[in-house]
């Protein structure tokens, strides 16, 4: 898809920055992209714990 940069590792496994991630997580959180609780899902820690 080309959201977020990445690189292969030798055995072909991709590997993504912490930089990257933090960024795209921004991106998502500027552009008004709902959190789960705001669509009304919950995660899968508080349907364990509940």
């Amino acid at each position: 898809m080309g959201y977020l940069q990445s690189y292969r590792t030798p055995g072909g496994q991709r590997r993504f920055s912490v930089e990257h991630i933090e960024q795209f997580v921004r991106s998502l959180q500027q552009n008004g992209v709902a959190s789960r609780e705001e669509r009304g899902q919950t995660s899968f820690q508080q349907r364990a714990a509940g």
